[in-house]
């Protein structure tokens, strides 16, 4: 109600009711016993222009206090719109400015624009680009078999080596057994290295254009292979000796056996050696490992020598990339995070600003349109109430009421309640 602000300066209008009017009545009724106002008057009687008065007065007193309140109301509201606009807002967009420059920035540093994305974008297309030659060379995709376990059998070939070789040595170092198992797992790793290494020309040899080409490269392995059977051969035969040396003579001495030329004697000597069962198995065995290495290097690898390079150097590129964003991405949501949780508390508090300017806004309505309702209030109280004095009036008095009485008061009172 837009009156109701106003409940201090017309509460007795806003709270009338008919029983209000017993008093006007009386006094009509005491002015009517001496028939008063007389018949013949036209115009309202000196408490009918009193009860106007009274109400012209109350409406003044309104009109002061009305007044008073929107100026108060626009003092108020012009001090939240400011606050609003000049604080909050400013440093809101402030904000939003620092965090628009920062994100600029982390991408300039760290982000698309940065140095180290786009020279990671270019090589990766450049590496897309060997890739893709070489798959429109070869129309197929890449042939490669367990490349995550690949490692391990190599490791696991070259330990099952130790056990292998490590008789042929350790008859040198009885004292410093470990030395022994030391030489023998060296010689397993090289066993292994080159088994890994005759796969991959194997593998590959069917990639050269030329005959020259792929005869070297058939060559080369069947040298690898005639070398490591002939180490192969002469450690079997080493051992093979040793332990023959061993059942004759039972105590060993390495200083003793170096000083005597026998260690001459046993590499002149390795071709006239006769391997007996065990040396034969272990030497079979050892062929196996080794052969068993190079079949799985051979599956291991692609035919085309840089097939697999390609794609690996393209997979590092993108792994990089992608670490580059991620890094980007985590950088820029810190960022944002920090300077959106400042935003958003301003919001709220703007939010809760517009809505206070809203409420401010809509009471100043209310006090502006409130003279209508004032007006209308005062004139309708008054109006009963002489109409009132005049029932009572009329009810005790003589001589006929005067003319105005009734419906002519209404008449009467057109333009003499209002707002100063």
């Amino acid at each position: 109600m837009a009156l109701k602000w106003a409940d201090h300066s017309l509460s007795p209008y806003l709270k009338f009711s008919a029983k209000d009017t017993r008093t006007d009545q009386q006094k009509g009724k005491t002015d009517g016993r001496k028939n008063h106002p007389p018949a013949e008057a036209s115009d309202l009687s000196a408490y009918e222009l009193q009860l106007i008065a009274h109400g012209n007065g109350d409406l003044a007193r309104f009109a002061r206090y009305r007044g008073e309140e929107l100026t108060r109301l626009s003092q108020e509201l012009a001090r939240q719109e400011h606050e609003r606009d000049e604080g909050f807002k400013a440093k809101r967009d402030g904000l939003q400015r620092e965090k628009d420059a920062a994100i600029e920035n982390l991408r300039t540093t760290h982000g698309p624009l940065s140095s180290l994305i786009t020279g990671l974008s270019d090589k990766l297309a450049e590496k897309r680009s060997v890739l893709q030659h070489i798959e429109l060379e070869l129309n197929r995709p890449l042939r490669v078999h367990f490349q995550r376990t690949y490692p391990l059998f190599l490791i696991l070939l070259s330990l099952a080596e130790v056990p292998i070789n490590k008789l042929a040595f350790e008859f040198f170092f009885q004292e410093a057994p470990i030395i022994a198992l030391g030489i023998a797992l060296m010689v397993g790793v090289l066993f292994i290295s080159l088994a890994h290494i005759c796969g991959i020309w194997l593998r590959q040899a069917s990639h050269y254009h030329t005959t020259t080409g792929r005869v070297l490269a058939y060559v080369a392995t069947a040298a690898v292979v005639v070398l490591v059977g002939c180490l192969i051969y002469f450690i079997a035969a080493l051992r093979q000796q040793f332990i023959d040396f061993i059942e004759t003579e039972q105590n060993f001495n390495l200083s003793e056996f170096l000083k005597s030329g026998g260690l001459s004697d046993v590499a002149t000597n390795v071709g006239q050696v006769h391997l007996g069962t065990a040396s034969l198995t272990l030497l079979f065995i050892n062929v196996a490992i080794f052969g068993f290495g190079m079949i799985l290097s051979f599956l291991r690898h692609d035919p085309h020598p840089d097939y697999e390079k390609a794609v690996k150097e393209k997979e590092q590129v993108e792994k990089k990339l992608q670490r580059a964003k991620e890094d980007f991405d985590k950088r820029s949501a810190t960022i944002q995070k920090s300077f959106d949780t400042k935003i958003t508390y301003l919001d709220k508090v703007i939010d809760q600003l517009e809505s206070q300017v809203a409420d401010l806004r809509g009471r100043m309505e209310d006090v502006e349109e409130s003279a209508t309702e004032a007006v209308k209030l005062v004139h309708q109280v008054i109006q009963q109430r002489i109409l009132a004095y005049q029932a009572g009036n009329t009810e005790v008095r003589t001589p006929p009421p005067p003319k105005y009485f009734g419906e002519a008061t209404i008449t009467q009172l057109e333009g003499r309640i209002g707002l100063p």
